[in-house]
């Protein structure tokens, strides 16, 4: 099957894919996961797995037996939008700001028996082009971080003298590296110096 084309899978395989995120926090960390890695260079298999795990994050429709995967080059202009967003943010730490764009809106004025009022309320019209609105509702996810998104500052692995890892995460008061794997990194380089002195 080509890559360029869109194809489907059934709405019960993208659920129990679904089940492996199941809290805001978890797929807010895929996002970035996502937007941190390069699509050029995933293999086949990793762009499969993407498919159907964003699928499985955005929601299957609960009156339809197959989902619409988004093609390869949908999942390109995904993954460059959420990535330019979410770089914007990791550029600025806490003064982190990203323009998404124009949404529209509709706003209507409705009675609200509570306050004996009239209230404003407004609904978002997502775009219509699939990749388009993926990346956006992946952006709305941002809104669930607790702290700044970071970037590694870990050691690259078997990099340059001076190269970091530069993966994206989210962060936590005391989390500054992306993975355990870069944690050990780093205080397996700090060990190596102090023993050198």
């Amino acid at each position: 099957m080509a890559t360029t084309q869109a194809h489907s899978v059934a709405v019960r395989g993208v659920r129990r894919v679904g089940m492996r995120f199941p809290s805001t926090r978890q797929r807010l960390e895929w996002a970035v996961r996502f937007a941190s890695d390069d699509w050029g260079a995933l293999p086949p298999e990793a762009r499969a797995s993407y498919r159907v795990e964003l699928a499985a994050i955005l929601g299957a429709p609960a009156k339809r037996r197959r989902v619409r995967l988004l093609t390869d080059a949908e999942m390109q202009e995904t993954h460059n939008r959420l990535a330019a967003w979410v770089g914007q943010l990791v550029d600025k730490g806490e003064h982190g700001k990203a323009s998404l764009g124009r949404l529209h809106a509709e706003y209507r004025l409705e009675w609200n028996r509570e306050r004996g009022t009239y209230a404003l309320g407004f609904d978002f019209e997502f775009p219509r082009h699939p990749a388009q609105r993926a990346a956006l509702r992946l952006a709305l996810l941002m809104g669930h971080a607790r702290h700044p998104l970071k970037s590694c500052g870990a050691p690259k692995a078997g990099g340059k003298p001076g190269e970091r890892c530069g993966r994206w995460f989210v962060g936590r008061p005391n989390r500054y590296y992306c993975s355990l794997t870069c944690a050990s990194r780093v205080t397996t380089r700090r060990a190596r110096l102090r023993g050198r002195k």
